[in-house]
């Protein structure tokens, strides 16, 4: 008899969701989210850094080939977190003066800390391409990743997280 009273029922909606069902799948997509979030942030942080580093990699073995190509000095002078904005400066030496050729400044997150400092925080290549100094630099993300910025004293420049 049971059986008969719910089959005489006619549904207000038929074929929808109850409140209670719709409720339910808000609340698994915003704790579903909420375990997401995090690890999106990360990962993006982690690109900045990864992108921070092929850029300062790039333009640092450009200005070394240049000083070669043109038989003329190229500094890069960098800017770490104690002379904010953290990024650098890569200039040419014209004869009389330092040209700046790009002046690049880090994406939000991306830090450069002290290793070994090079002299004055500005590394030169000279004609030959050696450099002024050797050590290296660090270059962090807000994760504390680090990658770090070196330069030996035969000039070869390399990256090592």
């Amino acid at each position: 008899m049971a059986k008969n009273k719910l089959a005489n029922r006619k549904s207000i909606h038929p074929g929808g969701f109850t409140l209670l069902e719709l409720v339910m799948v808000l609340v698994i997509i915003i704790l579903m989210s909420g375990l997401m979030i995090p690890h999106i942030l990360d990962n993006i942080d982690a690109s900045a850094h990864h992108r921070e580093r092929a850029k300062l990699i790039s333009w640092t073995r450009w200005a070394q080939s240049q000083a070669v190509k043109e038989q003329r000095p190229y500094q890069i002078e960098f800017y770490t977190i104690l002379n904010p904005p953290c990024g650098y400066t890569v200039r040419r030496y014209n004869g009389v003066t330092w040209d700046e050729v790009e002046n690049v400044v880090f994406e939000e997150g991306v830090i450069l800390t002290f290793g070994t400092r090079f002299p004055s925080d500005i590394l030169i290549f000279d004609q030959f391409g050696f450099p002024n100094a050797y050590g290296y630099l660090v270059l962090r993300n807000s994760n504390w990743e680090n990658a770090n910025y070196i330069v030996d004293e035969l000039g070869p420049v390399q990256m090592q997280t």
